[in-house]
Order: C-alpha cells, then structure tokens, then sequence
C-alpha cells in the first residue's frame, strides 16, 4: 500500500533530522536512507517483539520487508558513518585481541556439518545457508535496531566530524541484550561469521569511552557496558532476516564458495530494484567465514549486457576508422610536397623511397596519432598498434621505416598511403558483445577484403575489450580468414 500522502506531511522533518544526525554524509546519501525510512512506514511489524517492564528496555521489532542485508553492513562499511576508519586507543583493532582469542576454535559455524567430515564431503549448499543465515541475523542487531536497550539509559557524546570540523552531540542506549551482554560478544560473534580483515572492517563502527569523539560511530563502549546510537537504533536500515530467498552456489577455481542470493519477498512487493547479493566464502584455520560481500541491483546484469553492445560498438568503430586512417589511405596528405629518402637495406643495396608531408587536421602532429591510439587501445597493445606504423624519427630512417616525424611535421610512405587496399567497413550493422569470467567485453566482427587477384573473400576480427583505469579499451585484435576458422 502506498502512504505518499502521509509522507508529504513529515517530508521536511524527516529529512532536517536526518541532516542533524548524520551531517557527514552526501546528499544522496541522506535520500537513500531516507527512503529506507519511509519505506518502513509502509511494512507491516510485530509488535509480539516489543517487551516493557520495570526499566525502560526496548528491542525494534524486526521489520519483515526492508532493503538487503548486504546493503546495510556495506553502506556502514563504505562510510555513511564516517567511522570505519576508527581503532582502539593501543592501536589495535578493535576486536583483535577478540579474535587471537577465539582462533583456538576449529568450530564450523553450522550445524549440518560435523568434524568427521573431510574437504570432499563438505556440502557447499549447507555451509553457504548457515553462514548467510548467521550473517543476515547478525546484520539486523548490528544495524537494523534489533539489539535491546534501556532508552532511559542514555549518554550523550561530542562528536567531531575530522573532515570539515563539525562538531554536535549525538546520543547513546545502553545495550541490555542478553545475547550480547558485552561488545566482546559481539566482537565474537563476529569473527565466528566473518574471516579477520571483514570482521575488522565491519568492527570499527565503534569507539571507546571518551567526553569528545573524533569522528561519526555507531556504538560507544565504556567500562560499565556499551551504547548503541539512538538514530541508528530507532530508525535503523533494516537488513532482512527472516524473508525467504533464492540461492546460487558455485566453488571457484581456489575452492571458495561463491553463493548468490536474491529475496523472494522483494519481488513481490516492493517496485525499488530488486538486490543481488552475492557472498565469498573461504575456509579458514577457524573453518568456513564470509570474506566478501557485495551487492547489485539483480537487472543490473542486463544493463551490463547492453551497455556491453553499446562499448563494443563504440570501440570498433574507432578501431575501424584509426585503421583506415592509418593503413588504408585516409589521412590527408600534401601531394605537392614529396621527400625522397634513401634507404639502405640489410644487404647494402640503396634505394629510393617517397614521403608525402601529413596535412591532416585531425592528426596535426604525430602526438595526436598517438593519443588517439591510446583512446583506443589499452597501453600495451596501443604500443603494439604503433610499432606496427613503423614510424622513426628522420635520422633513424631504415627499410622498414613507413612514417618518420621532423621538427615540423610527420610524413607517411607514398606506396603505404597511395597503395593500400583502401577503407574498410564491417559487414555487420548491429555489434554483439558478451561478457568473459574476467569481466572482459568481447565480440567478432566480419569484413569484407579480395586477395591479389582480386577474389573477395571475408576475415573475421575478434576483440578483447579490457575495462582499465582509463575506461573501456580494446587490449588485442586477432583477424583470420573465415575460411580458416571453418
């Protein structure tokens, strides 16, 4: 059911709160949260989970449909809270003497599985379900306000945002939940889930007792228990962990499991996208632990798929063009202007070759050849690319020597340019491209070409397209006759 109209009423309070308590974040931040929020107001809850009596302890109700588990640790993680960097006062991490603590242990976090079971018999299936189970459970009490606590027990701490030097107080609940009755429960349980470094990383959310906090944490721990922040806990994300799922499992090719799972519930009623989310599962001297997480909107592979045809289209074209510019006769040349150099070849005979001054206005110089290769081509292919232009400077020029630059300007070989085969284009209009297992975009094109004596015939271009630091780039082009193929 749909409340826009109630939203409408508490728009701007909703949001000025949202600013106060967590001035670090980025505006769409603020609105993703937000609407994690107003999302809430639409679930129904149960109440059965709320218990009052003598002190004041509360413990949310779990909410049944809420945005993805992995959503809320990696928002945390990422730095919605601009904690994550946080350690403790001697420079550990915060639950590193936890965890040398609990490495004792070889206990496999299900149940299903015992100690007789070899690395053969381990079904990959069940270790998968109990740690996402365990994961997704531990989610919610991290942050989706599932701890309990006494809200008449409440501290009030300086924050200090390092980054631009804001200061406001944020208010703390003592946490009265038996399951966890110290932060070092929670540290374990922690490490009995995730492998070290995830665990550290999902730990330091945290900070120690202190007047004045430098930086944005989610929980305060003292000498007399921990706190857990009041916005957090009362309007927390609220990860799922009783809804229904979907998964996928698979064992890489280093033995890790790789499960993917996608909330059924989700599909049903929500219309936001609809999160993958898949997990990496290693083993560990502790036994199996999650060490990875991460999350997609599940279309996102589709639009991969056609963003994938839109690169590859975009990349062989310009592959197409810069070619033909290069080898077919298309750049643009000074006729008028010939230089005869003599070459020398490998057996001392001399002879005499002819270089036309380039004139293009679209290559100026040779640097524009070169940059334009590199917009191209990934840098070690680009570099492949232009050895194959056979261009020296004007002093180096040897038999092979098909272009050579000068102070003022670069020249190509007459017969290069007067005597290709001309410009080519692909016989195919639409490009279809896939995806490798390395994330790769790769695709075949057809083009049309005749021989010596003048019989057409078709050679098929195969390219790897690479994803580098610089954007999408073609890192090999392999071409063959079709014939050859069949």
């Amino acid at each position: 059911m749909r409340t826009d109209d109630v939203f409408n009423d508490i728009d701007s309070r909703t949001a000025d709160r949202l600013a106060k308590e967590y001035p670090v974040l980025r505006d769409e931040q603020k609105e993703r949260l937000y609407a994690m929020s107003k999302r809430k107001f639409d679930i129904k809850i149960d109440n059965s989970s709320i218990d009052v009596s003598g002190v004041e302890k509360y413990r949310r109700p779990r909410w049944f449909k809420g945005v993805s588990v992995a959503a809320a640790a990696l928002l945390l993680v990422s730095g919605i809270g601009g904690s994550m960097y946080y350690i403790s006062r001697n420079g550990k991490a915060p639950a590193a003497e936890v965890e040398e603590s609990i490495s004792e242990t070889t206990e496999v976090t299900t149940e299903a599985l015992t100690e007789e079971q070899t690395d053969a018999e381990i079904d990959a299936d069940a270790v998968a379900k109990s740690l996402i189970d365990d994961y997704r459970e531990f989610m919610c009490v991290l942050y989706g306000g599932d701890l309990e606590v006494d809200k008449s027990d409440i501290i009030t701490r300086a924050i200090t945002l390092p980054d631009n030097d804001v200061t406001f107080d944020r208010e703390f609940y003592r946490v009265t939940d038996s399951r966890f009755p110290t932060w070092a429960d929670i540290e374990k349980r922690c490490y009995e889930i995730l492998d070290t470094e995830l665990a550290q990383r999902i730990l330091e959310i945290s900070t120690e007792n202190t007047e004045d906090i430098m930086g944005n944490p989610f929980f305060c721990v003292t000498e007399d228990g921990y706190y857990h922040e009041t916005g957090l806990h009362d309007n927390g994300i609220d990860p799922l962990s009783t809804s229904e799922y979907d998964m996928d499992v698979h064992t890489d090719e280093n033995g890790n499991i790789i499960a993917t799972i996608v909330e059924t519930e989700l599909r049903e009623v929500h219309d936001y996208p609809i999160p993958e989310t898949t997990f990496t599962i290693v083993e560990t001297p502790n036994g199996w632990r999650i060490s990875d997480v991460t999350e997609k909107p599940l279309d996102e592979e589709t639009d991969n798929s056609t963003d994938a045809d839109a690169i590859a289209k975009e990349l062989t074209g310009a592959y197409r063009d810069f070619s033909n510019d290069l080898h077919g006769g298309n750049l643009e040349v000074d006729k008028n202007n010939v230089v005869t150099k003599t070459i020398i070849s490998s057996d001392g005979v001399e002879l005499q070759r002819e270089f036309y001054l380039v004139t293009d206005l679209r290559y100026p110089t040779w640097a524009d050849i070169e940059k334009r290769c590199f917009e191209i081509f990934d840098e070690k292919f680009g570099k492949v690319v232009l050895d194959n232009c056979m261009c020296d400077k004007e002093d180096d020029i040897n038999y092979d020597t098909f272009m050579y630059t000068t102070d003022n300007g670069y020249y190509i070989e007459k017969y290069v340019h007067d005597g290709s085969m001309g410009p080519h284009d692909w016989d195919e209009d639409i490009v279809n491209a896939e995806t490798d297992e390395n994330g790769n975009i790769i695709t075949v094109l057809h083009r049309s070409s005749f021989d010596g004596a003048g019989n057409k015939y078709t050679v098929e271009t195969d390219f790897t397209i690479t994803n580098t630091e610089n954007g999408w780039r073609i890192s090999d082009v392999t071409e063959k006759p079709v014939e050859e193929n069949e």
